[in-house]
């Protein structure tokens, strides 16, 4: 008579022997990949410029999910207290630098609106000012007439006022992208540092 087999119900499904390590090696290299690129992107270092600043914390914050995944991977695949109580407070501390990170971005962003707002008007008042002396010459009033000057002022006005319109909505959207990215992985690591130990 044919022996019929019966799986445990209370038995618990373990790991392939295999798994943990290859977790172990993903997660790894992850963090090791993230190091790096923050590195070079970190140089040369200008700390001093806002513009600098705003680039190097939108791609950390596009390379964040990167950081995420390496730390879940090897949340996952360690077994020692103590090591995973090393990476959960290691996960603390990066989502709170990415978070705060976020408000940084915030305040370069407001300040390169600014800079671009004033370099356009400066530059148009600039050509105004050639506008208005080329009215007062003699030689050239003969060619150019009232009526063209104020015309060409008017084009200027509107040109200047476009391009502070332009600049403008692109430095709002790359720095919401930036600070959306810093936000989303900092409070993602947040959660993974407080939730990991009570997932074993």
């Amino acid at each position: 008579m044919a022996s019929i087999s019966t799986r445990n119900p209370g038995a618990t499904s373990t790991q392939p022997p295999g798994a943990s390590r290859l977790f172990q090696i993903v997660g790894v290299a992850c963090l090791i990949s993230f190091l790096l690129d923050a590195i070079i992107l970190a140089l040369p270092p200008m700390l001093g410029s806002a513009q600098w600043r705003v680039s190097f914390l939108t791609q950390l914050g596009n390379r964040g999910v990167v950081l995420l995944i390496g730390f879940a991977m090897l949340l996952y695949a360690i077994q020692g207290r103590r090591l995973i109580k090393q990476l959960c407070t290691s996960c603390f501390v990066l989502g709170t630098i990415l978070i705060v990170a976020s408000g940084l971005v915030i305040q370069d962003g407001l300040t390169l609106q600014r800079q671009a707002k004033d370099q356009i008007s400066s530059q148009a008042s600039q050509v105004e000012s050639r506008i208005q002396s080329v009215q007062t010459n003699p030689q050239a009033t003969a060619k150019i007439s009232p009526e063209q000057a104020q015309q060409a002022t008017q084009q200027l006005t509107a040109q200047a006022e476009a391009a502070k319109r332009n600049a403008q909505s692109s430095i709002f959207k790359n720095t919401s992208l930036s600070i959306s990215n810093l936000i989303v992985s900092g409070l993602a690591l947040l959660m993974l540092g407080r939730c990991a130990p009570y997932l074993r």
